[in-house]
Protein backbone atom coordinates (compact mmCIF):
# COMPACT_ATOMS: atom_id res chain seq x y z
CA UNK A 1 0.00 0.00 0.00
CA UNK A 2 1.39 3.29 -0.77
CA UNK A 3 2.02 5.40 1.89
CA UNK A 4 0.76 9.21 1.39
CA UNK A 5 3.30 10.71 3.59
CA UNK A 6 6.15 9.87 1.01
CA UNK A 7 7.24 11.77 -2.14
CA UNK A 8 4.81 9.93 -4.81
CA UNK A 9 5.27 10.65 -8.38
CA UNK A 10 2.83 9.24 -11.01
CA UNK A 11 4.27 7.87 -14.74
CA UNK A 12 1.90 8.14 -17.45
CA UNK A 13 2.71 5.78 -20.76
CA UNK A 14 0.29 6.77 -23.75
CA UNK A 15 0.99 3.52 -26.58
CA UNK A 16 -1.41 2.29 -29.12
CA UNK A 17 -4.15 0.27 -27.14
CA UNK A 18 -3.06 -3.27 -27.59
CA UNK A 19 0.81 -2.16 -26.07
CA UNK A 20 -0.63 -1.62 -22.69
CA UNK A 21 0.08 -4.90 -20.93
CA UNK A 22 3.25 -5.15 -22.30
CA UNK A 23 4.34 -1.94 -21.02
CA UNK A 24 3.16 -3.44 -17.39
CA UNK A 25 5.54 -6.01 -18.09
CA UNK A 26 7.97 -4.01 -18.92
CA UNK A 27 7.57 -1.87 -15.90
CA UNK A 28 7.86 -4.84 -13.60
CA UNK A 29 11.41 -6.09 -14.59
CA UNK A 30 12.33 -2.90 -12.49
CA UNK A 31 10.30 -3.30 -9.22
CA UNK A 32 6.81 -1.76 -10.21
CA UNK A 33 4.34 -3.85 -8.56
CA UNK A 34 1.02 -2.77 -10.92
CA UNK A 35 -0.60 -0.27 -12.68
CA UNK A 36 -3.89 0.97 -14.15
CA UNK A 37 -4.55 0.82 -17.85
CA UNK A 38 -7.12 3.36 -19.18
CA UNK A 39 -9.13 3.64 -22.43
CA UNK A 40 -10.03 7.10 -23.47
CA UNK A 41 -12.30 8.79 -25.38
CA UNK A 42 -11.31 12.77 -26.16
CA UNK A 43 -12.90 15.72 -25.88
CA UNK A 44 -10.49 18.45 -25.50
CA UNK A 45 -9.60 21.05 -28.64
CA UNK A 46 -6.31 20.19 -31.03
CA UNK A 47 -3.85 22.17 -29.07
CA UNK A 48 -2.63 20.69 -25.34
CA UNK A 49 -4.07 17.49 -26.12
CA UNK A 50 -2.45 16.53 -29.45
CA UNK A 51 0.95 17.49 -27.56
CA UNK A 52 0.00 14.98 -24.83
CA UNK A 53 -1.17 11.99 -27.76
CA UNK A 54 -4.31 11.77 -26.04
CA UNK A 55 -6.46 12.60 -28.79
CA UNK A 56 -6.55 9.14 -30.63
CA UNK A 57 -9.83 7.12 -29.47
CA UNK A 58 -7.36 3.32 -29.71
CA UNK A 59 -4.40 4.59 -27.25
CA UNK A 60 -3.80 2.95 -24.04
CA UNK A 61 -2.94 5.10 -20.95
CA UNK A 62 -0.85 3.34 -18.34
CA UNK A 63 -0.82 5.10 -14.72
CA UNK A 64 1.55 4.13 -12.40
CA UNK A 65 2.34 5.63 -8.74
CA UNK A 66 4.93 5.06 -6.34
CA UNK A 67 8.37 6.91 -5.31
CA UNK A 68 9.97 9.21 -7.18
CA UNK A 69 13.24 6.65 -7.85
CA UNK A 70 11.20 3.61 -9.01
CA UNK A 71 8.92 5.38 -11.25
CA UNK A 72 12.11 7.40 -12.84
CA UNK A 73 13.87 4.20 -13.56
CA UNK A 74 10.30 2.53 -14.84
CA UNK A 75 10.15 5.11 -17.13
CA UNK A 76 13.35 5.07 -18.14
CA UNK A 77 13.39 1.47 -18.97
CA UNK A 78 10.12 1.84 -20.62
CA UNK A 79 11.00 4.14 -22.60
CA UNK A 80 14.17 2.00 -24.12
CA UNK A 81 12.26 -1.20 -23.98
CA UNK A 82 9.06 0.12 -26.11
CA UNK A 83 11.37 2.83 -28.30
CA UNK A 84 9.81 5.90 -27.72
CA UNK A 85 12.77 8.04 -29.52
CA UNK A 86 10.38 6.46 -32.74
CA UNK A 87 7.73 8.12 -33.87
CA UNK A 88 4.81 6.88 -32.94
CA UNK A 89 5.88 3.97 -30.42
CA UNK A 90 4.45 5.94 -27.78
CA UNK A 91 5.23 8.90 -24.97
CA UNK A 92 5.42 9.12 -21.18
CA UNK A 93 5.84 11.89 -18.70
CA UNK A 94 6.37 11.87 -14.96
CA UNK A 95 3.83 14.14 -12.92
CA UNK A 96 4.68 15.04 -9.00
CA UNK A 97 1.55 14.49 -6.90
CA UNK A 98 0.45 17.87 -5.46
CA UNK A 99 -3.28 17.96 -3.85
CA UNK A 100 -5.55 15.09 -3.80
CA UNK A 101 -9.23 15.76 -2.85
CA UNK A 102 -12.04 13.65 -1.62
CA UNK A 103 -13.56 12.05 1.42
CA UNK A 104 -11.11 9.68 2.22
CA UNK A 105 -7.58 11.79 2.19
CA UNK A 106 -6.67 15.36 3.33
CA UNK A 107 -8.32 18.90 2.35
CA UNK A 108 -6.21 19.18 -0.43
CA UNK A 109 -3.53 22.25 1.25
CA UNK A 110 0.12 20.67 -0.57
CA UNK A 111 3.21 21.60 -0.51
CA UNK A 112 4.06 24.28 -2.64
CA UNK A 113 5.13 23.66 -5.92
CA UNK A 114 9.09 24.25 -6.32
CA UNK A 115 10.44 26.69 -8.84
CA UNK A 116 10.95 25.15 -12.22
CA UNK A 117 9.56 24.96 -16.13
CA UNK A 118 6.08 23.46 -15.52
CA UNK A 119 3.90 24.72 -18.08
CA UNK A 120 0.51 22.29 -17.38
CA UNK A 121 -1.37 20.44 -14.87
CA UNK A 122 -2.81 17.49 -15.20
CA UNK A 123 -6.69 17.63 -13.27
CA UNK A 124 -7.71 14.27 -12.58
CA UNK A 125 -11.40 13.75 -11.13
CA UNK A 126 -12.87 10.17 -10.33
CA UNK A 127 -16.30 10.37 -10.18
CA UNK A 128 -19.43 7.51 -10.32
CA UNK A 129 -20.56 7.00 -14.06
CA UNK A 130 -22.74 8.70 -16.02
CA UNK A 131 -20.86 12.00 -13.98
CA UNK A 132 -17.99 12.78 -16.49
CA UNK A 133 -19.99 15.09 -18.67
CA UNK A 134 -20.77 17.41 -15.15
CA UNK A 135 -16.55 17.18 -14.81
CA UNK A 136 -16.17 18.45 -18.71
CA UNK A 137 -19.06 21.03 -18.29
CA UNK A 138 -17.55 22.64 -15.18
CA UNK A 139 -14.01 22.80 -16.19
CA UNK A 140 -14.90 23.82 -19.69
CA UNK A 141 -16.95 27.04 -18.16
CA UNK A 142 -13.53 27.86 -16.09
CA UNK A 143 -10.99 27.91 -18.80
CA UNK A 144 -10.62 24.48 -19.93
CA UNK A 145 -10.16 23.29 -23.64
CA UNK A 146 -11.35 19.99 -23.01
CA UNK A 147 -10.71 16.51 -21.41
CA UNK A 148 -10.61 12.84 -21.90
CA UNK A 149 -13.33 10.51 -20.78
CA UNK A 150 -11.53 7.27 -19.92
CA UNK A 151 -12.38 3.66 -18.34
CA UNK A 152 -10.13 1.66 -15.82
CA UNK A 153 -9.87 -2.21 -15.62
CA UNK A 154 -7.34 -3.65 -13.48
CA UNK A 155 -3.81 -4.46 -14.66
CA UNK A 156 -3.52 -8.26 -13.15
CA UNK A 157 -5.74 -10.83 -11.70
CA UNK A 158 -3.22 -10.75 -8.37
CA UNK A 159 -2.82 -7.56 -6.84
CA UNK A 160 -5.94 -5.00 -6.23
CA UNK A 161 -5.19 -2.11 -8.90
CA UNK A 162 -5.59 1.24 -7.06
CA UNK A 163 -5.00 4.66 -7.73
CA UNK A 164 -3.67 6.58 -4.79
CA UNK A 165 -5.22 3.43 -2.69
CA UNK A 166 -8.83 4.28 -4.25
CA UNK A 167 -9.74 1.31 -6.15
CA UNK A 168 -10.89 1.68 -9.81
CA UNK A 169 -14.05 0.17 -10.46
CA UNK A 170 -15.70 -0.68 -13.80
CA UNK A 171 -18.64 1.59 -12.43
CA UNK A 172 -15.96 4.58 -12.38
CA UNK A 173 -15.02 7.35 -15.02
CA UNK A 174 -12.24 9.32 -14.89
CA UNK A 175 -11.74 12.59 -16.06
CA UNK A 176 -8.14 13.72 -16.95
CA UNK A 177 -8.06 17.66 -17.73
CA UNK A 178 -4.46 18.74 -18.72
CA UNK A 179 -4.52 22.75 -17.57
CA UNK A 180 -2.21 25.73 -17.92
CA UNK A 181 -1.05 26.27 -14.49
CA UNK A 182 -2.97 29.79 -14.45
CA UNK A 183 -5.92 27.97 -14.96
CA UNK A 184 -5.81 25.64 -12.55
CA UNK A 185 -6.82 26.88 -9.64
CA UNK A 186 -10.35 27.63 -11.30
CA UNK A 187 -11.51 24.46 -12.95
CA UNK A 188 -10.66 22.34 -10.01
CA UNK A 189 -12.50 25.02 -7.98
CA UNK A 190 -15.17 24.56 -10.37
CA UNK A 191 -15.08 20.73 -10.35
CA UNK A 192 -15.24 20.60 -6.62
CA UNK A 193 -18.06 22.67 -6.26
CA UNK A 194 -20.17 21.06 -9.38
CA UNK A 195 -19.84 17.36 -8.31
CA UNK A 196 -19.71 17.95 -4.36
CA UNK A 197 -16.47 16.52 -4.29
CA UNK A 198 -15.92 16.55 -0.32
CA UNK A 199 -19.01 14.86 0.08
CA UNK A 200 -18.86 11.19 0.43
CA UNK A 201 -18.95 8.57 -2.11
CA UNK A 202 -18.66 11.36 -4.65
CA UNK A 203 -15.31 10.83 -5.74
CA UNK A 204 -11.52 12.05 -5.68
CA UNK A 205 -9.50 14.54 -7.87
CA UNK A 206 -6.18 15.05 -7.63
CA UNK A 207 -3.45 17.55 -9.46
CA UNK A 208 0.13 16.93 -10.23
CA UNK A 209 3.06 18.67 -12.31
CA UNK A 210 3.58 17.45 -15.69
CA UNK A 211 7.41 17.32 -16.10
CA UNK A 212 9.88 15.07 -17.12
CA UNK A 213 8.68 13.73 -20.75
CA UNK A 214 9.68 10.94 -22.68
CA UNK A 215 9.28 10.11 -26.37
CA UNK A 216 7.39 13.81 -27.20
CA UNK A 217 8.34 16.05 -29.87
CA UNK A 218 10.74 19.00 -28.57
Amino acid sequence: MLNNDRELDMLVAIVAQDKGSKVLAVAREVGVQGGTILHGVGTASRTIFDYLGLNDKKKALILIVGERDLIIRAAEHISEKMEFNKPNHGIAYIENVLNIYGSHFSNGEGEERGEGEIMYNAIYTIVERGKADDVIEAAEKAGSKGGTVINARGAGTHETQKVFNMVIEPEKEIVLVISEIDRTRAIVDAIREKVKIEEPGNGILYVTDVRETYGMAK
